[in-house]
């Protein structure tokens, strides 16, 4: 009997034991399983590989349409594609030839923008242009719209890297403006806005404003005739960059 006593209490110690053994291996491996976990945000990318990106599938796009027109579907309700739809609309063989890019900074603030244009001329590899279809900059790691053009509201760069504008509400109200990207805003800011508006007699009346809208009522009236209001438009065609 005190043999058989022995033996289970040698028992209960190696049960007790095993059991504390057991624990401690259960407590290492919650523990284990409760460390946080390294996570690897990804690289921002950099200017130029956002917009590489996005002309890659521009160029792919463009050229699935060349292959198959219903790849035109839905095309022109892409994000600044409205003017470059106007090109592709026609659909020639040599579509690409007739589109082309520039990316540069046109405010000096350090961040690239991207112009995709209208092509004037093109020789070997080399083409030029003055028109920009649509344009963007990039804010907080993407590409963000900053003008989208027709051919009845065309964009143009000036030579002091401001934005030109030409368009109209009709025959009696056309207007031109001239507009600049400010460094700390993803979004161009007016300085100039000519534009011409008949009142109740349908006579036209030139006005000036800095909001880039047709409201008389929030404009001044130009200072001159109709030979220096066109004056000042001609002065600012002139300056018309041509892009490489």
């Amino acid at each position: 009997m005190k043999k058989i006593l022995a033996l289970l209490f040698v028992c209960m110690l190696c049960l007790s034991a095993c059991a504390s053994s057991g624990g401690a291996e259960q407590q290492e491996t919650t523990a284990a399983t409760t460390e946080p976990i390294q996570t690897t945000e990804a690289a921002a990318l950099t200017d130029a590989e956002i917009y590489d990106a996005f002309l890659g599938k521009l160029c792919e796009k463009l050229l699935a349409i060349i292959g198959d027109d219903t790849h035109l579907d839905g095309f022109a309700e892409r994000e600044g594609m409205l003017g470059v739809n106007e090109i592709v609309q026609r659909l020639e063989r040599d579509m690409l030839d007739k589109i082309g890019y520039v990316v540069t900074d046109i405010n000096s603030d350090g961040v690239l923008e991207l112009m995709i244009c209208a092509v004037d001329s093109l020789e070997g590899e080399s083409c030029t242009g003055t028109r920009i279809l649509c344009a963007f900059t990039v804010a907080d790691n993407d590409k963000v719209l900053l003008l989208e053009g027709t051919s009845a509201n065309r964009y143009y760069l000036l030579d002091d890297m401001t934005v030109y504008n030409e368009t109209g509400e009709s025959n009696a109200a056309v207007g031109r403006g001239v507009y600049s990207l400010g460094s700390e805003s993803a979004a161009l800011t007016c300085k100039d806005f000519y534009f011409t508006y008949p009142d109740e007699n349908n006579t036209i009346l030139f006005y000036h404003n800095v909001t880039g809208t047709f409201d008389t009522a929030a404009s001044e009236a130009f200072d001159g005739d109709e030979t220096a209001f066109s004056a000042v438009l001609k002065a600012y065609a002139d300056r018309i960059a041509t892009m490489n």
